[in-house]
């Protein structure tokens, strides 16, 4: 007895399901991934449980067909591209691997009997859904003010005085992954994975624009006083300027070829960069005038961070971590693996002389400048492309 035949009747019957998936997923209309993944436990991760008591010592290549429609499912569920890795997706949706899930299944039928309560309590609380992750916060430097944005769709409005939120901004179709707040009016504006940016008066709650034209999720977005006061970079491989009074795209840069997952303002002078896995592209505003490309990073850059002043600042010095840890790697917690050397987040303390960054090993990192470096002791091997003028 090889199982083959139970697993080929267990695929067609997923390939139902799977058709079910693709109709409810989507940029502009689809269901929130969280919805997804409720319709693939029930509908198809189901089928894959049914009787894996008993064919785990089956024939491993008939094995394989359900893994591919684990990962085919799960790439449908988060949107992402075939080439996303299994491990990745499957910790993105908290779902391990089958072989796991069959051998867990086995132990707790095994011990069903005689499990104590607190393992039964634990059992019970694997269950329940997570929370959603919250993307991204901003504080107010003009108010008491803190604002966040999730995958739940909703951005709120929290009063750091009473510690309660205090306002629900409602419009978003899917996920919010970034939020700015414009520095000089009470102006905030959102985007995310409905591929628009949305802003809000902050006080009224009313959704002032609704800025369409991205074709892909909204990855990056900032904001600044002077034109264009909106920029946003998106997985489209687009970066688009805003004229915020008309509500209307000023211009669109087309010269990245991968998507843009990071924007970053220079405090004094009037450029922006953005990065993406192609390169760092320098821009001059507010045309979106091309100024020169910086290389160097081979894999995907996931935030930049510019000094607001200090020493560093007057040097004009930039930061640029990857994702992943795929280029550019940090020294790693013990215990972790290689691959979480990648940093996600990172800032400037108010004094521009220490770098934060939050990185992939659960660790929060504090650079200082190094007082005693010189061009002698600690000489950099790069020369900007300035001569060549690259269109691209």
């Amino acid at each position: 007895m090889t199982g083959v035949p139970h697993l080929e009747y267990v695929t067609s019957k997923c390939e139902k399901g799977i058709n079910v998936l693709r109709a409810l997923s989507g940029v502009w209309w689809g269901a929130h991934p969280y919805c997804q993944k409720l319709v693939y436990n029930a509908v198809i991760r189901s089928q894959f449980d049914y009787g894996s008591l008993v064919i785990e010592p089956c024939n491993k290549n008939a094995l394989k067909k359900l893994d591919l429609i684990q990962a085919k499912c799960l790439r449908i569920t988060l949107g992402a591209m075939k080439s996303s890795p299994k491990i990745a997706m499957q910790v993105e949706c908290l779902d391990p691997p089958l072989s796991l899930r069959r051998q867990y299944w086995q132990t707790v039928s095994s011990l069903r009997r005689v499990l104590s309560p607190i393992i039964l309590f634990f059992l019970v609380w694997r269950s329940f859904p997570k929370k959603y992750l919250k993307t991204r916060l901003e504080v107010s430097s003009r108010h008491p003010y803190l604002f966040s944005c999730g995958e739940d769709r909703q951005v709120k409005c929290w009063d750091l005085e009473y510690n309660k939120v205090i306002r629900h901004y409602h419009g978003h179709l899917s996920a919010v992954y970034t939020l700015a707040l414009h520095p000089t009016i009470d102006v905030l504006v959102s985007a995310g994975r409905d591929a628009t940016a949305r802003v809000w008066d902050m006080r009224t709650k009313a959704n002032v624009h609704t800025l369409t034209g991205h074709t892909d999720t909204i990855a990056s977005l900032v904001c600044q006083a002077s034109e264009p006061q909106i920029i946003t970079g998106s997985h489209d491989s687009t970066l688009r300027l805003w004229d915020l009074a008309a509500g209307r795209a000023l211009c669109t840069l087309t010269n990245h070829k991968k998507s843009v997952r990071a924007i970053a303002l220079h405090p004094a002078l009037n450029t922006f960069a953005s990065a993406s896995p192609d390169n760092i592209k320098q821009w001059k505003c507010p045309d979106g005038k091309f100024i020169q490309n910086l290389s160097g990073h081979n894999a995907i850059v996931n935030c930049m961070a510019v000094n607001p002043g200090g020493r560093a600042g007057q040097r004009r010095r930039q930061r640029h971590p990857l994702l992943l840890g795929l280029a550019h790697r940090s020294a790693v917690q013990p215990g972790s693996m290689d691959s979480e050397a990648g940093i996600f987040a990172m800032t400037f303390d108010r004094s521009g002389s220490r770098l934060i960054t939050a990185e992939a090993d659960k660790s929060i990192k504090i650079y200082r400048e190094d007082e005693t470096a010189s061009e002698e002791t600690h000489p950099v091997n790069w020369r900007p492309e300035i001569l060549k003028r690259r269109k691209f």
